[in-house]
């Protein structure tokens, strides 16, 4: 089943999130959004084929050493574990760098992800076909 082009947008943030939103529909993206990791991954595993990439806030789902990012890429799920996750920062701190590439994100942007930006991981993730990474 073809995935759809909305993005799972994981971000406590309502002032991120708004602006996010208002930045994909600008492009015709649609956007879901998820207050917390928790309910994030309850939405993905509910309907994982509705999701073509996850945004996910690094410094949210490290509070607490919670294991959003392990969990999706060890899902039994090839549809769950291979979906483009995108990590998202504020600072550029070493221990945020080796918490993006401990969590198994495809990449890792700073905030506030500007328009060119997610057109560019649009360009990327959305048109080629999306395979399952193990």
């Amino acid at each position: 089943m073809p995935r759809s082009n909305t993005i799972l947008i994981i971000e406590e943030d309502a002032t991120v999130q708004f602006m996010m939103r208002k930045i994909a529909r600008a492009l015709d993206i649609n956007v879901e959004t998820a207050t917390s990791c928790s309910e994030g991954l309850f939405r993905l595993r509910e309907r994982p084929s509705q999701f073509a990439m996850i945004i996910v806030n690094l410094r949210l789902c490290a509070a607490g050493h919670d294991d959003t990012v392990q969990s999706i890429r060890a899902d039994q799920h090839p549809e769950v574990r291979g979906i483009p996750i995108i990590g998202v920062t504020e600072e550029d701190s070493v221990a945020e760098v080796l918490i993006s590439q401990t969590q198994g994100v495809d990449e890792r942007l700073h905030k506030p992800v500007t328009p060119a930006e997610l057109l560019s991981l649009v360009d990327r993730y959305f048109t080629a076909p999306l395979v399952a990474r193990g």
